[in-house]
């Protein structure tokens, strides 16, 4: 038989595949070099774990984001001690003599991603009670939130991080990330978190690790992506039975007692401290328009989903609470739930404020401290 007569030998399936990467190879390799020369510098990651809180923001760190709402993009800045604030001294100085510095202290409500730094209620407080005062004090708005982040977390960074940068006010705000996190059945008290396994670790966090051009491939992916996180969460949540019989107040002891922690450690060392109640879009009667923006009732990809009427009744019994806790131990209450209304003209989601939301709580805010009169340290 000739070889022109002889029966061709086709490549399995698996043989094909070998045969394409190893061609492919000598490719990916020079383009991986390639986006190591010449591409652009991996960015800071906005996050950095910390070794007594859970995370903490990058000093230094930028990061561009979009507006959920508008669409508009701005640039989100984090100072040298990881705060959003750009009126701080640097590290190493010491504290001015005529400085009153304001710790905003909470979660994504307190941090504000979605509005420019200058339109969050940290720096509008900051802005107008340095307008009302004069030249008495040189008043510093310290906004230290970070989105996700607990009571629990907050106590940690009091105690760690804020006492030891000379506080002249402490002000929390926390509530609804309580709420949804201790209402799961793996909510964890001694973490303050979800009972989970160890994560595995997976093909695409060692591509991310180790290759740039996995990195570049990605952050072109997310400019691309035309769903937000929250917009997800409000396409599981329509397709989500409701759940039922679950106390939304489950975790208001473990609240109670991270208040206490709080207030504690700020006696000890004679800072003033102030609670704020958490606004909410939450109340009996919503629209069409409301209903379609509310996503937090999502809880643990799915494990509970929240009616509104039984997110509202948790906020309701948290904010209470607040109210009750600031009142024992004679603390000053900033009562926002009050003065912040139900719309989407101050809240775009759940409880997220637009830049109108944030302008009434600086009003607020500034409003009570100036008829209280700025708390003082005891020394």
């Amino acid at each position: 038989m000739s070889l022109a007569e002889r029966p061709r030998r086709r490549l399995s399936g698996r043989k094909k595949a070998l045969f394409l990467a190893l061609l492919a190879l000598p490719s990916l390799l020079l383009a991986e070099c390639s986006a190591r020369l010449v591409g652009p510098a991996d960015p800071a990651p906005i996050t950095a774990a910390h070794p007594y809180l859970r995370h903490v923001r990058t000093p230094g760190a930028t990061q561009e984001l979009v507006h959920p709402q508008t669409g508009e993009a701005y640039r989100f800045t984090v100072d040298a001690y990881g705060f959003r604030c750009g009126s701080l001294v640097p590290p190493g100085q010491p504290k001015p003599a005529n400085a009153y510095r304001i710790f905003f202290v909470g979660a994504s409500t307190t941090e504000n991603v979605a509005v420019d730094d200058a339109q969050s209620f940290p720096w509008l407080v900051e802005t107008q009670l340095n307008a009302k005062l004069g030249d008495e004090v040189a008043v510093r708005g310290v906004n230290t939130g970070i989105a996700g982040n607990t009571i629990a977390d907050s106590f940690s960074l009091i105690a760690h991080r804020l006492l030891a940068l000379e506080p002249d006010l402490v002000v929390v705000l926390h509530a609804i990330n309580d709420m949804r996190m201790s209402a799961s059945a793996r909510f964890d008290p001694s973490h303050y978190a979800d009972r989970l396994a160890p994560p595995k670790v997976r093909f695409s966090d060692l591509l991310a690790q180790h290759c740039k051009l996995y990195r570049l491939a990605e952050r072109a992916k997310q400019r691309l992506r035309t769903r937000s996180r929250e917009q997800k969460y409000k396409d599981r949540a329509r397709e989500t039975p409701l759940s039922e019989g679950v106390d939304p107040a489950r975790g208001l002891p473990y609240f109670q007692r991270y208040l206490g922690l709080i207030a504690a450690v700020c006696a000890e060392a004679g800072v003033p401290l102030a609670l704020m109640t958490q606004p909410s879009l939450y109340k009996p009667e919503l629209s069409q328009d409301e209903l379609a923006a509310l996503w937090m009732g999502y809880v643990n990809h799915g494990e509970l989903n929240f009616s509104p009427e039984a997110l509202r009744q948790g906020m309701v019994a948290y904010n209470d609470e607040l109210r009750r806790f600031a009142g024992a131990r004679g603390l000053l209450l900033i009562d926002l739930e009050r003065v912040v209304p139900k719309d989407l003209e101050h809240l775009y989601d759940d409880c997220h404020y637009t830049v109108k939301g944030n302008a009434v709580i600086a009003d607020e805010i500034t409003r009570v401290l100036l008829e209280r009169g700025l708390p003082r340290p005891k020394k």
